[in-house]
């Protein structure tokens, strides 16, 4: 039994390192790879060596010599295809034939991106090739995407809860608790002292927070969670956020060791004081540049290359409802100004008699073509336009209407600060929250975004635009 039990405390640690790797995108792209170009050299293999149905001869091994090998489309079209069906994302609550029926998707579309590569250069390839590898490329990553699934649900993170107040704790586990596939598992949390408030059965109150340590030690805990609470930095900086949309503020604080530890930020120093610059932002005069120029760039070329299509939903919105093919709608921008955003029309004609209201799930007031638009959210590719003209971006925080972001202004602490860049065509809240994502959740990210930009922040968020819009989903 000791033995078993030292085998198991020398295991466990590398088992969780294996887990770690395996929730890496990095190694799981490695090794997508791999079983692309084994799959590639085994399809080669098995024609030249194996005399197979429907076929006439052996593939002479010259034709290896003679044929130009797509090194390039390859890799790519199966980094891309898998990332768009969300092959990298966390697969522990993807059922199994979702997970078979993308994986499938992917491979088939790849082996089609592969042969019409071919049929418009006229190059000279063995189509049974193409064939062999889609199938060796399918059953590799169906194992291999098994496996990590497998290997990831095995692993949970043992999470403490932090919180000066237990009702902020609580309601951070009770957030957690609804997502059960996600690998965590709340421990307990340390928090006040536990007096005076009655707690949920399924939450156990482990301790004060003065005894985090002795928490961490006795529970293995692995992950620790600061629950936050408003306090009264939150009130200063929501009443300096309208000033600072129209006149730009520096702010720094005189940090603790805490407040030096939780995150990558800019430095200062104040005679013999560390202080650290809080405002980081994409108004800066290079990265405002920049981006600008990025944006009219794209939207120039996006506009150009989508005129086929704005022709054909032109036709469709016009031929099965009444009313005009655009709609032209009150935001609020850059420092809280008011611009028309333009959208294809979705609904039928005075949708809004009675009103201002959010859209709904099954809205009745949406058309058939419209859903269809939603649906892809291609309702708002003619925002490129107000990115032309300089309303938006093609990333930032979405937009709201007047009279929505005047009631947010009001009951959401700190909703001005995303005033402080252009709004954008999507943003970090539309890729990673949901349509229903409470407005304060929203803002988080999209201060997350504002506070840490950067042009390769702004391409990651395009990227996973492209991958929301081919799968429908999204907010």
């Amino acid at each position: 039994m000791e033995a078993a039990a030292s085998h198991h405390a020398v295991a466990q640690p590398w088992q969780k390192v294996g887990q770690s790797l395996l929730s890496t995108t990095a190694c799981i792209l490695a090794v997508d790879m791999g079983i692309g170009a084994l799959a590639y050299l085994a399809a080669w293999i098995v024609r030249m060596q194996i005399r197979l149905p429907l076929v006439q001869d052996l593939l002479p091994q010259e034709r290896w010599d003679a044929v130009g090998h797509p090194w390039i489309l390859f890799p790519l079209s199966q980094a891309f295809l898998i990332f768009v069906f969300g092959l990298y994302d966390d697969l522990r609550q993807t059922r199994s034939r979702e997970l078979v029926g993308q994986i499938f998707i992917a491979c088939f579309l790849q082996v089609l991106a592969l042969t019409s590569s071919f049929y418009l250069t006229n190059e000279v390839f063995p189509r049974t090739v193409i064939v062999l590898f889609g199938g060796f490329n399918l059953a590799g990553l169906l194992v291999w995407r098994f496996y990590v699934r497998a290997r990831l649900q095995e692993g949970v993170r043992r999470v403490l809860v932090i919180s000066e107040k237990v009702s902020a704790a609580v309601k951070l586990v009770e957030e957690i608790n609804q997502n059960p596939g996600a690998g965590i598992e709340v421990v307990g949390i340390a928090a006040g002292n536990g007096e005076g408030e009655t707690l949920p059965s399924t939450i156990q109150h482990l301790g004060q927070v003065s005894e985090c340590s002795e928490i961490v030690s006795r529970y293995q805990i692995d992950e620790i969670i600061f629950a936050s609470q408003r306090s009264w930095k939150d009130e200063v900086l929501n009443s300096l956020s309208q000033i600072q949309a129209e006149r730009p503020l520096r702010i720094a604080i005189l940090p603790s060791v805490y407040e030096i530890v939780i995150g990558r930020l800019r430095h200062i120093n104040l005679q013999d004081s560390p202080l650290i610059e809080v405002r980081r932002n994409p108004r800066e005069p290079f990265a405002r540049f920049a981006k600008r120029v990025f944006d009219i760039g794209t939207s120039s070329i996006g506009l150009v290359l989508s005129a086929p299509f704005f022709l054909v939903v032109s036709i469709l919105i016009l031929a099965t409802s009444r009313g005009s093919v655009f709609y032209l709608q009150d935001r609020v921008g850059l420092a809280g100004r008011e611009f028309r955003l333009i959208k294809f029309r979705t609904m039928v004609r005075n949708a809004e008699q009675s009103g201002e209201q959010f859209a709904e799930r099954n809205d009745p007031r949406v058309t058939g073509v419209g859903a269809v638009l939603r649906r892809f959210r291609m309702d708002e590719l003619p925002q490129l336009i107000n990115v032309l003209m300089g309303d938006m971006s093609l990333v930032g925080p979405r937009p709201e209407r007047p009279r929505f972001a005047n009631d947010f202004t009001e009951r959401v602490p700190g909703y001005n600060e995303r005033h402080k860049v252009k709004p954008g065509i999507t943003g970090l809240a539309q890729v990673r929250g949901y349509y229903h994502t409470a407005a304060e959740n929203k803002l988080k990210y999209d201060l997350a975004y504002i506070y840490n930009y950067s042009f390769s922040l702004d391409l990651i968020i395009i990227l996973e635009t492209i991958k929301v819009v081919l799968r429908g989903k999204g907010s």
